[in-house]
């Protein structure tokens, strides 16, 4: 590992930090990720919101199971499970990034009463069709000195 970080990258309000001194720059790592969600304009967006979760789980962990579908019928059975149609499927990916889209309408996972959120008008292409569920992987550089 690299002594120090290099300068953090900055994307549409997200800071990415490396330590890799030899890693792609974060647009080379993120290929097409970007395009695919500029529409969204994050960096536009505040935060309304904030819940804060211990858990005891390697983080990958926690995000690899989110990122699968098998789950959904139990788990989010109130919610997600009511949801008919095709279900969310893996996208190509030009970048070290996987993603999963699901076409629909309105907001998803909203309970008895709530209300969602007010429709975005500038989404265009798939993003105005549905929502996508992007995860960047993370680079693990382990080296050992002898």
């Amino acid at each position: 590992m690299a002594s120090h970080a290099d300068p953090p990258g900055r994307l549409a309000g997200f800071i990415f930090i490396n330590f890799d001194d030899a890693a792609p720059s974060l647009s080379q790592y993120l290929g097409d990720l970007p395009r695919k969600l500029e529409s969204y304009r994050f960096e536009d967006m505040v935060c309304t919101r904030r819940k804060e979760y211990l858990l005891n789980c390697n983080w990958k962990i926690y995000v690899e199971n989110a990122m699968e579908a098998y789950h959904i019928a139990t788990v989010h059975r109130s919610t997600l499970s009511r949801q008919k149609g095709k279900p969310s499927e893996a996208q190509p990916a030009d970048g070290e990034y996987c993603a999963l889209f699901k076409e629909h309408k309105g907001s998803r996972a909203l309970l008895a009463g709530d209300v969602g959120f007010p429709e975005m008008s500038h989404l265009q292409g798939m993003a105005a069709q549905g929502s996508w569920y992007p995860a960047a992987l993370s680079q693990h550089d382990v080296r050992l000195h002898l």
